[in-house]
Parts: C-alpha cells; structure tokens; sequence
C-alpha cells in the first residue's frame, strides 16, 4: 500500500511515456524522511533502473562507485572507472539500446559539494550529446538543495524536465486509509519522540504513513544500541500484536512522522481491504527479527548477555548459548558508542 503520492507517481509516469524519445532530468526534493527515496523505488519498480547512492566521499570515488554499478548493469567485466560522468552516461546511452532506462541519483546533493565541475558537466551533456538519449535522470536531493538547484542563477535550472517538491501527505489521503477500518487512527509524531517503549504491553501495528523511525534496545541507557531504521510503508508492534509478547524494542521518531494505527480487533479487515500487506507484515517481522541478532552479534561483548538477551528475546540461558548472541557492554559513556553507522543500518534494511 503506497501512500497519498498519486499526483507525483502520475507526474513521474506521464514524463516516462510522453518524454520517451529523449533525455528527461527530474529533480525530486523534500525535508529528510518525507518519503522521496520510497516514491523512486515505488516509480522504478518494473522499470530498466540504475539506481545510485551518491556518498559523501572523493568526487572520484563516487564516479568509481557509479561505474562499476553500471558495468555490472550491464554485464561488462571491465573494472575501469569512466574518466568523467559524460563518458558513464553514454556509454549507457550506448548499452540501453533505445531501451528507456532510469538513472537515480539519491543524495546528490553529496555530488554538488564535491564536485562542483558535476553540474555544469552534465548541464552541457544534456544540451548536446544526451538530447536523444532515451534515459530519464533522477536527482533525488534534500530541501536545501532543492531551493538552491531551482533558482534561475544556477545554469542547470533550466535543463529540468520538471521538478517535485514532496509535501505532507494531504489530509484527504488520510481519511481514505481509515474510512473503512473504525478503530483504526491516524497518529503524528514529532522529532524525537517516542512512540513505543521496550517492555510496553502493546497490542497495536503502526504503519509508517511518512516520515523515517529509529529502532533501539536499551534505550537511553549506557549501553544502548540502534539496530534499526524504519521508513515509509514500513510497519513495526506486529510481534506483540501477533503474539502477545510486550514490546521487544523502543521506537523513537527520526523526524515528523504520520502513523496509521491498527488494533488487534480491526487486523482482519485491514488484511481484508489491504491484501498484500500481509507479506509486508511478515517481511517486515523476519528483517527486524534477523537486524536484531546480526547488530546485537556486531556490536557487543558477551559480559551482559544473560541481562538484555533474555529480556529482549525471551530465551534461557540455554538457548542463549545456543544462539551465540553476544550483547554489547560498553563501559564508554558517550553516547554514540555501540551505534550502527547510517550507511550500515541502510544496508541492512535494503533501503
């Protein structure tokens, strides 16, 4: 169930067909969690893709990154880095074959502040080599670089095919999820807060409506750990919901995020009038279930295992020793000790 973005699937998908003989640049912006990367992926499903993470590492790195992704696109076994951007867009222009192709760039904004030769190189391949190249370029970018990119002093303002500014999600989507489900509700959260407490006796699914979640154990004591990030059309609470169990983790808002809430009694019909959200659901258990032991096994030491394993996970000592999960026990008191790096948790999601 893709949420309250049909305008801008519509908007995506109409310069898709109608653009098809040519280069299309779409720049996409919005404030951090509001949903961007989930609309491409939402767009670029069934589609050719190419779809790159810029970093925020040596311009060189990145075009080395973006060349191997390509030639393995393509199942070219050569190793080498396009010397410049121009050469992997055509080559790709090359290899698609008149095929439409989408390129994604996500985080671009960490290309234009490594590497400022970036866009004036791509503005000056769009205007002559790439005109009829049969490839829609994506340019997915947080707020500020949005307003900055779209001004008419910078010069590749005037080579986007169209530019989408994500907004809230509009209040009439909202009412179109609960219309048909009574107890269910829509709830918003700010930065920081937090929705669901480790231990908590809860009986409730939050799917992620917008905005991006943080998942810990242990939270706000000295050995805390964040073993997860939840974003847009993710759900979390179905265990204790499916099982009885109180809460295995805490959840805590990365930024503004709109919840739609679904009791134990209205699962069914939301089942019902949402099919395939019940492989969402059991996706969603299996991936937390297995970050929760591949981040506990990376970040601890087994000093406190019998404390938080039990608690978190419900097992005897036994199947701890079974289950080799060793639990960290940082005797630092800073406060990022025992945190997963962002490019780590993304990596473990999927996202």
């Amino acid at each position: 169930m893709f949420i309250g973005r049909d305008h801008e699937l519509e908007k995506l998908e109409r310069i898709y067909k109608y653009n098809g003989n040519g280069l299309a640049i779409v720049l996409v912006g919005g404030d951090k969690g509001i949903g961007k990367t989930t609309l491409i992926e939402e767009f670029c499903k069934k589609k050719e893709n190419i779809f790159f993470m810029a970093t925020q590492e040596r311009a060189r790195t990145n075009l080395q990154k973006f060349s191997l992704m390509v030639r393995e696109h393509y199942n070219d076994h050569s190793r080498d880095a396009f010397g410049v951007w121009s050469q992997a867009f055509e080559f790709i222009r090359s290899e698609s074959k008149g095929n439409r192709t989408v390129v994604v760039i996500d985080d671009f904004e960490n290309l234009c502040e490594r590497d400022s030769l970036f866009t004036r190189s791509l503005q000056g391949f769009a205007e002559r080599e790439l005109l009829k190249a049969n490839i829609m370029l994506i340019l997915i970018v947080p707020s500020e670089t949005y307003m900055r990119l779209t001004k008419y002093t910078e010069p590749i303002s005037r080579n986007f095919t169209a530019k989408i500014k994500l907004d809230t999600v509009a209040e009439d989507d909202i009412k179109k999820l609960t219309m048909n489900i009574d107890h269910a509700r829509m709830l918003r959260y700010q930065a920081e807060d937090v929705i669901l407490h480790e231990g908590d006796d809860n009986s409730d699914m939050y799917k992620i409506i917008s905005g991006r979640v943080i998942c810990y154990l242990n939270y706000g004591q000295k050995d805390e750990i964040v073993f997860g990030s939840l974003k847009q059309n993710n759900t979390f609470g179905e265990f204790s919901l499916l099982t009885g169990k109180p809460a295995l983790y805490t959840v805590v808002a990365y930024s503004e995020v709109l919840l739609l809430r679904i009791s134990r009694s209205e699962l069914e019909k939301f089942i019902a009038l949402n099919p395939h959200n019940s492989l969402e659901i059991m996706t969603n258990m299996a991936r937390m279930l297995h970050i929760m032991k591949v981040s506990i096994d990376m970040l601890s030491s087994e000093n406190n295992v019998n404390n938080i394993v039990r608690k978190a996970l419900g097992v005897s000592d036994n199947d701890v020793g079974e289950l080799n999960i060793p639990i960290n026990n940082s005797n630092s008191n800073n406060k990022g000790d025992g945190v997963m790096t962002e490019n780590l948790l993304n990596g473990l999601m999927g996202m």
